[in-house]
């Protein structure tokens, strides 16, 4: 689900808690296909004089006969503290991602911005996502085959009020617009199973997750392409509203040609290594995920 919290849990209901803006739209997705919500057991508190004010809702979702009940999976050790880590130190949404050219051998690196992370399959198996152009260099470097059972990329991830650093060896993989060429390679099903709608999830990233500048970045030439000038740059749409913003038809065209270039990066982490300067002696930890199953193997190492 994206923009609610499990607050509790009986045998036979699941309770979400979902704290929205009365003048914003929420989204709900579930692994495990559509919930169906009981309308006398959905309550509402919060003060309706403006629309602008919070809105605090209880959603009671009634578990049919065949739905699964909800695993006793945990999260793996690091991302737990990797999740408390962020949420304290909410401001270092950014982090390098390195890759190989796959024909030159090349590496490569670059700074890219942070935009969720979530665990639709299992809380075992947690993804982090991020925005990227679709025609920019990189996506050559993650585009499949690639050669190697072992990860694609590494992101180090140094977050300093904390004095943490993540090193993460991953599965980086791409998520296109559906008609891309590379759509059909996305592993949409093993990473969340058969019924997450992932095209709704990248729209969902593109109007609520980034900032109005960066949606009409993605209308400018591809990423890299020569110019004569950097006035050229002064042509280019400086903000665009959301989809559901939009008013006239020039904004909408520039929304539908923004929208084709707008991909995301799903980070698919495999291994991890933690290091904690600000603990005295410093802590290393690595961490490795076992063969695609939902077990991490821990093993502390020198700093």
């Amino acid at each position: 689900m994206v923009g609610s919290e499990v607050t509790s849990l009986m045998p036979e209901s699941r309770l979400f808690s979902i704290s929205v803006l009365r003048a914003s739209c929420f989204h709900l997705f579930s692994s495990s296909g559509p919930l169906t919500f009981l309308p006398a057991a959905m309550t509402c508190s919060g003060n309706p004089a403006g629309d602008h004010d919070p809105l605090h809702i209880v959603l009671v979702y009634q578990r049919g006969p065949h739905d699964p009940i909800m695993s006793p999976v945990q999260p793996p050790e690091w991302y737990t503290k990797f999740n408390a880590t962020l949420e304290k130190h909410s401001k270092f949404l950014t982090f390098s991602l390195g890759t190989v050219e796959v024909d030159t051998l090349i590496p490569r690196a670059r700074t890219i911005l942070y935009r969720d992370r979530l665990s639709p399959r299992s809380p075992a198996a947690p993804l982090i996502v991020a925005s990227t152009d679709i025609r920019s260099d990189k996506i050559a470097q993650l585009a499949p085959p690639w050669t190697g059972a072992g990860p694609n990329g590494e992101i180090v991830w140094w977050i300093p009020d904390a004095g943490e650093q993540y090193r993460i060896g991953a599965m980086v993989h791409l998520l296109p617009p559906p008609d891309h060429e590379l759509a059909p390679s996305f592993p949409g099903t093993r990473l969340a199973g058969p019924n997450f709608d992932w095209e709704a999830y990248r729209r969902v990233v593109f109007n609520e997750k980034i900032p109005a500048f960066m949606r009409a970045s993605f209308c400018r030439p591809p990423p890299g392409s020569p110019m004569e000038s950097y006035d050229e740059g002064n042509e280019w749409p400086e903000e665009l509203p959301t989809e559901e913003e939009a008013t006239d038809e020039k904004e909408k065209e520039l929304l539908k040609w923004s929208l084709s270039n707008f991909g995301l990066i799903v980070v698919e982490p495999l291994t991890v290594d933690l290091v904690e300067f600000a603990m005295t002696p410093n802590h290393r930890t690595q961490w490795k995920r076992q063969d695609g199953s939902e077990e991490w193997s821990k093993q502390i190492v020198v700093p």
